[in-house]
């Protein structure tokens, strides 16, 4: 029974974050408020509460990088897509490929003033200007 109320607050939790996310993003309300709501109004979440109040956290974040991607701001972290998203497609791209993994160096701008975003397994973890 309690691997079925888990199952029933995963589907909640994922049904929260394709649909009700996005609109309420835009509808002014923060989306933490509404699965605070969720959670303390549905008696299934209240025993896996913890697992999900651990995923609050990457909830702010993922917010917090949609709302970098709406303005052009890339951050520590992000991945490639997300930063392909932000900035769009670099203006030249230099990889390395060693045996501990892929290395790459993208360059947005022309070249005396170009910014260079450096991932390492496809996470952003440095930036140059």
């Amino acid at each position: 029974m309690k691997t079925v109320r888990i199952i029933i607050a995963v589907a909640l939790l994922m049904g929260f974050l394709l649909f009700v996310l996005p609109m309420t993003y835009f509808m002014g309300k923060t989306a933490l408020s509404i699965l605070r709501d969720v959670r303390a109004s549905d008696p299934a979440t209240q025993d896996v509460d913890p697992v999900v109040s651990d995923s609050d956290t990457d909830l702010q974040l993922a917010i917090e990088v949609q709302e970098d991607i709406a303005n052009n701001r890339v951050r520590l972290g992000m991945t490639a897509d997300q930063v392909r998203e932000s900035w769009g497609k670099p203006e030249d791209v230099n990889r390395t490929v060693t045996r501990w993994g892929t290395h790459e160096q993208w360059i947005y701008g022309p070249s005396l003033e170009a910014t260079y975003l450096y991932f390492d397994g496809g996470v952003l973890t440095s930036v140059q200007d």
